[in-house]
């Protein structure tokens, strides 16, 4: 079997007889289907956890794939392919973005393991000034958190194993 793909993390498994496991963030990406020749569409619509869907859960009649698009993730611009040797991965990305406050889920952080098993999040307006800092438990690769903040945009910075990552998320209520 090939180009099919399962997350790692959520199945538990690593092997399989078809297909190729990956990672959350790899699962949650554009460019590991866009790469397999998916027909596969960005769209700007948050669903299924931002893996990939069909179009009809979004009420559409085609056979069409989509995905949330990188957008919505604070993704980095580049992609790694885990088959080809490259520098670590050092940037953390947040999800869902938006994130819907009492919407069930937590603001989750992706955070690479070089980062190591806590992380700081220090957390500013966007005027620059500091609201909050706080040491976070990373577990398989994400730190969560269930932000009570006003409705706006947050710029984090996010420290840990001598790597630190910012980007920004937007809470609504």
């Amino acid at each position: 079997m090939e180009d099919s793909f399962w997350d790692i993390e959520k199945s538990g498994q690593v092997e399989s007889a078809g297909g190729t496991g990956r990672n959350p963030k790899q699962m949650r990406h554009p460019r590991t289907y866009e790469t397999a020749g998916w027909d596969i569409e960005q769209s700007s619509e948050l669903r299924n956890e931002a893996y990939p869907y069909l179009s009809w859960k979004a009420g559409r009649n085609s056979p069409t794939w989509y995905i949330t698009g990188p957008d919505h993730h604070n993704w980095p611009t580049s992609f790694v392919d885990p088959e080809q040797p490259s520098e670590p991965v050092t940037e953390v990305y947040s999800y869902p973005n938006p994130f819907v406050a009492g919407g069930g889920d937590p603001l989750t952080f992706y955070v690479p393991v070089d980062y190591g098993e806590r992380i700081t999040l220090e957390l500013y307006s966007l005027t620059g000034h500091r609201i909050l800092s706080r040491t976070l438990e990373v577990s398989n690769e994400e730190a969560s958190w269930n932000p009570e903040l006003s409705s706006g945009t947050y710029i984090y910075l996010i420290k840990g194993g001598g790597y630190s990552s910012s980007g920004n998320f937007t809470i609504i209520r």
